[in-house]
């Protein structure tokens, strides 16, 4: 019996309560391909609306109680209702995906034209990668093309779709998200002979242009890569599907119902692009986040606040004591900043020597220039302090110590060299006299 029971254990798959997860459909890159021809432009309200609904999606926000729905009506793929029936305001089930951003960080965003084959090949093509979800609709607002830019007389669709697979498939290695917002009327200037209402100005002025270095025959190449020509209709459109090894699933269909034109209604088609959209599910246990360390952000650089100053030079400010061993000593000084805070100078400056104040010459016209004063001839020798004042300055107290050289030793040299050089004369003449007695007279 206990045998018997441990083969039933073993056979039993383990099954875990749907509670235990969260249900999200997976987050990709997204393009928004928007027609500028002026077969929609008519359609302004719908454009405008049409932008609306791709922000509600895209951001997560879905269409529930939306303005929009009673100006559309809605084809939902049954495939897709399970996963995307938040988004889409339709019943949901258990297993259906809670609404959240189609895009997450670090994925790409890219808006393109359909229009004539210039506008195809020059507009869009630069994804933009997201830094937070906040940054949605934003990106989506900047990327719709205004009404007044919808002028182009041809329509390159299936040219726009490939352009976009080309872009985003090199990148998205798990597929895309694809908004098309078109009245889905191919009619592409590069076909001299196209449908009803084909402009062959358009054909005419592609011919001069970019036919040379952009044929018809390298435009289906392109499309090739990722859709099966199937030939024309009864109204000679050009019909493509994909190809078997590029996933295109539609999610859904949007058309605007309110606009009396039935044939430049704006249309709005949601695909998922390169792959079938798979459920995504994330545990409903939240691990402990780590708090990160608290970062200091390093204080703002303040400059320096200049202010003029009255800076002493010569060494002054510099040494605790000067000494000056000359006669008539100079003290010298600068006003610094004085250009750059517009400081002027009006009155004579005074220089206190230990409390006693004396007027020096006023400075000379440029502010920079160096300032000098003699010391008083009275003062008498020894330490002392001086400081400066000017038009509401002051500078720093400096010490200094004058020893003025003294003429006494001088005279003492003068009276001992004119002493040594009497008694050099004497002793000479002395000399000279005894060599002249010893000479013998003459007979």
């Amino acid at each position: 019996m206990v045998l018997f029971l441990g083969v039933i254990a073993l056979c039993v798959k383990p099954s875990f309560s749907q509670d235990q997860y969260r249900t999200f459909v997976p987050t990709k890159d997204v393009a928004m391909l928007v027609d500028v021809s002026v077969s929609v432009k008519k359609d302004s309200g719908g454009h405008e609306e049409a932008r609306g609904i791709i922000q509600a999606i895209v951001s997560g926000e879905g269409l529930g109680g939306s303005k929009f729905k009673s100006n559309w009506s809605m084809d939902a793929n049954p495939e897709m209702v399970g996963l995307f029936g938040a988004y889409l305001a339709q019943a949901t089930s258990g297993d259906s995906a809670e609404l959240r951003p189609l895009m997450d960080i670090q994925n790409s965003f890219l808006s393109m034209h359909i229009g004539t084959v210039e506008t195809v090949l020059t507009q869009g093509r630069n994804p933009i990668r997201i830094k937070k979800t906040d940054e949605i609709k934003g990106l989506i607002q900047a990327g719709y093309p205004a009404i007044s830019d919808m002028n182009d007389k041809s329509t390159c669709f299936w040219l726009a779709m490939a352009r976009a697979a080309g872009t985003l498939s090199q990148s998205s290695k798990l597929g895309y998200y694809l908004f098309v917002v078109s009245d889905e009327e191919d009619d592409p200037d590069y076909r001299e002979n196209g449908p009803p209402g084909h402009t062959i100005g358009d054909y005419i002025k592609y011919s001069k242009g970019l036919a040379k270095t952009y044929p018809e025959t390298a435009i289906r190449g392109e499309i090739a890569r990722y859709f099966d020509y199937k030939g024309t209709n009864s109204r000679d459109v050009d019909i493509y599907q994909p190809r078997g090894d590029f996933k295109q699933v539609l999610i859904a269909k949007f058309t605007h119902t309110a606009y009396r034109e039935q044939k430049a209604r704006v249309k709005i088609a949601w695909y998922a692009m390169g792959v079938v959209p798979q459920r995504v599910h994330v545990p409903r246990v939240i691990q402990p986040v780590q708090a990160e360390p608290l970062l200091i952000a390093p204080e703002a650089y303040q400059p320096p606040k200049l202010e003029p100053t009255l800076k002493w030079l010569g060494g002054l400010s510099e040494v605790p004591r000067k000494f000056f061993n000359y006669q008539a000593p100079l003290l010298v000084w600068q006003v610094t900043n004085a250009e750059v805070t517009g400081y002027s100078a009006s009155g004579r400056p005074s220089l206190l020597i230990e409390g006693r104040s004396r007027p020096v010459k006023k400075l000379a016209s440029s502010r920079h220039d160096l300032q000098t004063a003699s010391l008083p001839a009275e003062l008498a020798d020894g330490s002392m302090a001086a400081s400066l004042r000017m038009d509401g300055l002051e500078s720093e107290a400096v010490k200094f110590e004058v020893r003025r050289p003294t003429l006494g030793w001088l005279f003492l040299l003068a009276w001992a060299s004119a002493i040594i050089a009497v008694a050099v004369f004497a002793i000479s003449w002395h000399s000279l006299r005894q060599t002249g007695a010893k000479k013998p007279r003459p007979a």
